[in-house]
């Protein structure tokens, strides 16, 4: 449970540049009373904007500045979790962000992006939309929870309860029972034509009972081999059935997901390159018609023919690009 303490503020909107320091932990309850325009709501925007970078009205980031000043605008706040002490201290003008527990800052080896991640993600375990949901509520900016629209219900109630992690799975979930399944109807496929097969050398069978032994003896070998075939499709499909039931225990590793995005990156530039070299030389034939080098005409026919065969190669290559492309997209979505 979050438990507020102290959120100080100076050059914050309409406060000077002298710290104002708000206990929020002094009484069970605490009220703050005041004349409109007395700066009660800027104690909400300041929690707000202390623990996620932005106020809980909508004021533009470089407006919170106090108008006068100028500079030097600081918001902290301070509140614990347990047994741990948390104090997040933010700036603006110079811009500065750190995050403290129990006194000593938390390292900020990642960009602000990141580091804001960690606090929401790590030690708050709330969004900015989940906190103006549940811990701070106004009545000119709140909108009931019912109104909302689904995927911010959802993320709300998955930030209160943590199971964010259960969102991730089901797409994982998803992406490899749909894999399964194609691999399944390959499956079904190659067993249909191995049946076929089986007909088809049943007849000739039928037909050559009158041929030699040793043509017998070959048909036999290759029914043989047949039903090895079928038997090795049936247990491909009872283990694919398996692997659909306990696919919730599969698991990627990000590494050979990484290096296979590569390999495509470098495929699909490749491609990229052979197809702008085609492209050059396609068009040294339409424009010219005298060879460079030995400096012959160039045969009209001749350059129809390469032509037709570059546009044809150069469709090949754009059906591939197309296909790395479509793999990048899954790649990157499976990461």
């Amino acid at each position: 449970m979050i438990k507020f303490h102290k959120v100080r503020y100076r050059n914050f909107l309409s406060t000077g540049d002298t710290f104002t320091e708000i206990d929020l932990n002094r009484k069970p309850t605490t009220l703050i009373i005041g004349a409109n325009g007395s700066g009660k709501s800027t104690v909400l925007d300041a929690l707000t904007f202390g623990l996620f970078g932005k106020a809980f009205r909508k004021v533009n980031k470089m407006a919170l500045i106090n108008s006068i000043n100028k500079k030097h605008t600081v918001v902290e706040v301070e509140f614990s979790i347990g047994r741990k002490q948390y104090r997040v201290m933010r700036a603006i003008k110079p811009n500065k962000f750190e995050i403290y527990l129990n006194g000593s800052l938390i390292h900020q080896d990642a960009n602000v992006r990141d580091y804001q991640a960690i606090l929401e993600q790590q030690i708050l375990k709330l969004t900015y939309k989940s906190f103006t949901q549940v811990v701070v509520l106004g009545s000119s900016s709140f909108t009931p929870f019912m109104q909302l629209v689904t995927i911010d219900r959802r993320r709300i109630i998955e930030d209160i309860l943590d199971i964010q992690i259960f969102s991730v799975m089901n797409e994982i979930l998803k992406q490899r029972y749909a894999t399964l399944r194609h691999e399944l109807n390959e499956i079904k496929t190659n067993i249909k034509i191995g049946e076929e097969k089986i007909k088809s050398q049943e007849d000739t069978m039928k037909r050559l009972e009158e041929n030699r032994d040793e043509q017998i003896t070959k048909l036999k070998s290759n029914i043989e081999k047949s039903d090895e075939q079928e038997a090795i499709y049936e247990g491909s499909i009872d283990l694919l059935t398996r692997g659909v039931e306990q696919q919730q225990n599969f698991k990627e590793d990000e590494d050979d997901v990484r290096i296979k995005l590569q390999s495509v990156l470098v495929e699909e530039k490749k491609f990229e390159s052979d197809r702008r070299k085609l492209l050059k030389e396609e068009k040294f034939y339409e424009t010219n018609d005298e060879c460079p080098t030995c400096k012959q005409d160039i045969e009209e026919g001749h350059k129809s023919h390469i032509c037709e065969e570059i546009d044809k190669t150069v469709e090949e290559l754009d059906e591939k690009l197309r296909e790395r492309s479509s793999s990048i997209q899954e790649i990157n979505t499976r990461l």
